[in-house]
């Protein structure tokens, strides 16, 4: 079946560029990340097997947000807010939720390490909740919300295969209210485990046949699935 207008792969000039904005994203992050990335290293990581992914055993608790994510919180800043509801895959050390917990009725959370649960729990923030759950698990669809944005800023970086990387966005748009966003960047779509893959706009438009969203540029770097 030929491919949509919308969904043929992107001009040379504009792969090109991709790369380029992701190779500044990195050399941002190293800076950024650098004494966190230092300390985990002395700690040792023996790594940890989920859903078919492996993950570091270092927790983000303590590490800044990435270049993707804020750019995706620039988004959420200016979006309205007040009685929302937002899912935030990957909480690391809870960026999303000290900024916007005031305005949100709620902000869940899932990752895969207990420790930085302790930290959300930490922050006393009634309406947040960080769950201990791989978003490729099928238990995803267990959770007890249903959110106007969910913000995932690597979706397939720890994917173990295809089926499991569109299973999980089958789910997510089951999980948004109608209307409601699914919201990640084009730079973080394309960092990857080795064992996983990146994506593109193109991949993002082709999980929308089939399923009740489209597919939106809110940004020049936010990449969004709308539940139609």
């Amino acid at each position: 079946m030929p491919a949509e207008t919308s969904a043929r792969r992107a001009p040379a000039w504009r792969r090109s560029a991709i790369w380029i904005h992701i190779s500044a994203d990195i050399a941002r992050n190293v800076f950024r990340f650098a004494p966190f990335v230092v300390r985990s290293w002395l700690k040792g990581d023996g790594g940890k097997e989920s859903c078919g992914s492996r993950y570091s055993n270092v927790s983000w608790r303590d590490a800044p947000a990435s270049m993707e994510q804020l750019r995706i919180e620039r988004y959420l800043a200016a979006a309205p807010l007040v009685a929302k509801r937002i899912l935030h895959v990957g909480v690391g050390s809870s960026t999303i939720a000290r900024r916007f917990h005031a305005e949100c009725a709620q902000i869940d959370g899932l990752t895969v390490m207990p420790d930085e649960i302790s930290n959300a729990d930490s922050l006393g923030f009634t309406n947040y909740r960080v769950y201990l759950m791989d978003k490729f698990s099928p238990a995803l669809t267990s959770l007890p919300n249903r959110y106007h944005y969910i913000v995932d800023n690597n979706p397939s970086s720890f994917a173990p295969n295809r089926a499991a990387f569109e299973s999980m966005i089958a789910n997510y748009v089951m999980l948004l209210e109608p209307g409601g966003m699914f919201l990640t960047d084009r730079v973080g779509m394309h960092y990857h485990e080795k064992y996983a893959f990146s994506i593109g706009d193109e991949d993002l438009i082709a999980q929308t046949h089939g399923l009740p969203a489209r597919f939106e540029r809110p940004t020049r770097s936010v990449r969004a699935l709308v539940k139609i």
